[in-house]
């Protein structure tokens, strides 16, 4: 009974021994060092507090989209005097642009797609099945399938293939007697009507049905840059195939309009000679074909096409004028529907590296 009531004593003391050693631990320095001293601002933190009078006016306040909407259309000027315009600091600017340059992030998408900044309440439109889409455009009398071409990645070639959806099966081993219903669903990443893309993929586009989100451009449909506001104000209500096939003429006349001024001002700022402008661009074509093609990275074409062999470091060649859309971007948004998103990456390395060029 004594040996019991000797282990018991010693056992409580460790316990005491080991609750002192954690509490005096605690505190750098030991017990003497736990009261708690007034945290005071050092005299560097006390100057900003006395300098919020001169903080721009809406350094803290959260971008709205008609926000992004004019930074992007001043995107091209002094950033300074952009910066006191929308009552931001310069840092927040370049901030910004670098986010409505990136797709990957939510203020891309909101300018661009008609999406919603993260945060914000939206309602996700589904985007109608390939196979719904191909359906519809076979099965619809109303529908001449030979107007209509599917877009997809072939297995040993870069870039994308197009097939006529009237296409005889002649390749992929299988029952299926048209060679796109053949093709393996997930290969396929558009499809157009004539030269105008009716459904996409990756833009989650659907001009057949109406569903997803159509393509946006800073507040425009991407291809209605230059076009009047009657043609492509229908783009804001979930266009129907229908609706494409009426309006394809006027469509059709706007990008041709668009293509043949842009076109013009590219062979303006290659070179003061006509015939050199002319041989710069066809080698300039070239280029662009391989791009497309994923022959060439993004990143490789937009130094080649900054280069002065082309249009220089700010995207205006011998042009004398520098203020605006620069040729080279205007060249680069005339690129066809379905290679939106490629010309979407492109602009965004453009606009870098012509931030970065000396004036």
């Amino acid at each position: 009974m004594s040996r019991c009531l000797f282990l018991m004593i010693v056992a409580v003391t460790r316990l005491e021994k080991a609750r002192s050693f954690q509490l005096s631990s605690s505190f750098p320095g030991g017990l003497a060092a736990s009261p708690m001293r007034p945290h005071r601002p050092t005299q560097v933190a006390a100057s900003f507090i006395d300098d919020d009078d001169d903080w721009p006016e809406n350094l803290h306040r959260s971008w709205e989209k008609d926000d992004d909407i004019k930074l992007w259309a001043l995107r091209n000027g002094d950033l300074g005097e952009v910066a006191n315009e929308l009552g931001r600091g310069l840092g927040g600017i370049q901030s910004r642009l670098k986010r409505l340059q990136d797709p990957s992030t939510s203020a891309f998408k909101r300018l661009f797609a008609n999406g919603e900044e993260s945060g914000t309440s939206s309602v996700k439109c589904s985007l109608r099945p390939i196979q719904d889409v191909l359906q519809r455009i076979l099965w619809d009398p109303s529908l001449d399938a030979s107007e209509f071409s599917v877009g997809y990645r072939d297995r040993f070639q870069g870039g994308f293939q197009e097939a006529k959806c009237d296409t005889p099966n002649k390749s992929i081993k299988g029952k299926q007697r048209l060679f796109v219903l053949a093709l393996p669903e997930h290969r396929i990443e558009y499809v157009k009507y004539r030269l105008r893309v009716v459904w996409h993929k990756g833009l989650r586009l659907d001009r057949v049905f109406g569903t997803g989100k159509l393509p946006n451009y800073g507040g425009q449909s991407c291809y209605f840059a230059g076009a009047s506001t009657e043609l492509f104000a229908e783009e804001a209500h979930g266009v129907k195939i229908d609706t494409v096939i009426e309006n394809y003429g006027a469509w059709e006349n706007a990008i041709f309009e668009r293509s043949r001024l842009v076109m013009k001002s590219v062979l303006e700022s290659l070179s003061a000679d006509s015939d050199a402008s002319k041989l710069a661009l066809g080698d300039f074509k070239r280029y662009s074909k391989k791009l497309i093609n994923g022959e060439m990275p993004a990143l490789e074409f937009v130094e080649l096409a900054l280069s002065e062999r082309f249009f220089g470091p700010k995207g205006w060649g011998v042009a004398t004028r520098s203020d605006g859309e620069s040729p080279l971007a205007a060249l680069v948004e005339i690129m066809p529907e379905e290679h939106m998103i490629l010309s979407f990456e492109v602009l965004r390395i453009i606009s870098q590296r012509a931030l970065r060029a000396p004036a």
